[in-house]
């Protein structure tokens, strides 16, 4: 056997079993955040003091409240019931949180690649967006503490994959499962909720009236339960009893300037000197800009002359 027949055999063979490399970079991914929180744990923040707070005081028998004694109303369930559940089975809440975003990460890498596999014709793009994915800075900055960051990002992507797979297929274990994980994201913070309502909008055109309805149901029912619960215990829906809401100190440019830099900082670390990242976000904007106008003049070129194009 010579030296390009045994590479042609080796690529043969991962071409055959290549959903195996997505697992492994998903698995190297969960690996990855294991071995970052170790040695020291996974890392806190106040809003896992609130988290682990609750559990504990749920655990204790105290019922659903925090630290303070306040009913738990401020964050969604889904979370502090996943660290509960590591405390029924003998896994303190804190080494239950370090497990359960690492599984996270994992399986926001194993989604988005499969996702990719299934609908990109290359391999070696699929495979090399699935490792970008794999080194975001940010999931992987997220994925060590004990917060909600790396479950919302998990189950809105699960939601949309679903419900991209209903509107291609039509099946209704697709429609399900896309109300399932449109529901466990607005369990897990109530923004999700906006993503109940992008279901909703998307399917109503494209779907009948019952799988809209359906998918309604599913996603909506146990974010209104958690709702009443917190009626029936505080008189308000997410709002701690006495809290009140400052209006915003900034003018809207602040905050257009901070959420531009929240986007940057997915390409370039926080820490870059800030003429690379002006510098890359120029080109980044540069190519898309080009590629837009390329695929703008395509179109109107097919619309004016479909047999030429």
């Amino acid at each position: 056997m010579n030296a390009n027949s045994a590479i042609e055999r080796l690529a043969q063979f991962w071409r055959d079993r290549f959903p195996v490399l997505i697992v492994l970079i998903a698995g190297l991914g969960t690996a990855h955040i294991l071995v970052r929180t170790a040695t020291y744990g996974a890392a806190v923040s106040h809003e896992s003091t609130v988290h682990l707070s609750t559990v504990l005081n749920f655990l204790a028998g105290e019922g659903w409240r925090y630290f303070t004694g306040s009913p738990m109303i401020g964050w969604p369930p889904l979370f502090p019931l996943l660290l509960a559940v590591g405390g029924w089975i003998g896994i303190e809440p804190l080494e239950a949180g370090r497990w359960v975003n690492a599984m996270a990460f994992g399986l926001i890498i194993l989604a988005a690649g499969l996702w990719l596999h299934s609908n990109l014709r290359s391999r070696l793009l699929t495979l090399a967006a699935t490792a970008i994915i794999a080194a975001s800075l940010p999931l992987s900055d997220w994925a060590p503490h004990i917060k909600t960051d790396t479950l919302f990002f998990l189950f809105p992507l699960l939601a949309l994959v679903q419900l991209a797979s209903f509107l291609s297929r039509r099946t209704t274990a697709s429609l399900l499962w896309a109300a399932v994980f449109t529901a466990l994201a607005a369990l897990t913070r109530w923004p999700g909720v906006a993503l109940i309502g992008t279901g909703v909008l998307v399917l109503l055109p494209l779907a009948r009236w019952k799988h809209t309805l359906v998918f309604g149901a599913v996603s909506s029912v146990p974010l209104l339960a958690v709702l009443a619960r917190n009626w029936a215990a505080t008189g308000n829906l997410t709002r701690v009893t006495g809290h009140r809401t400052a209006p915003s100190g900034q003018p809207l440019s602040a905050g257009l300037s901070q959420t531009g830099e929240v986007f940057r900082e997915w390409v370039v670390p926080p820490n870059a000197p800030d003429g690379v990242a002006y510098l890359l976000w120029l080109a980044v904007a540069t190519v898309v800009l080009a590629s837009a106008a390329v695929l703008l003049c395509a179109a109107r070129m097919h619309r004016d002359n479909p047999k030429a194009a």
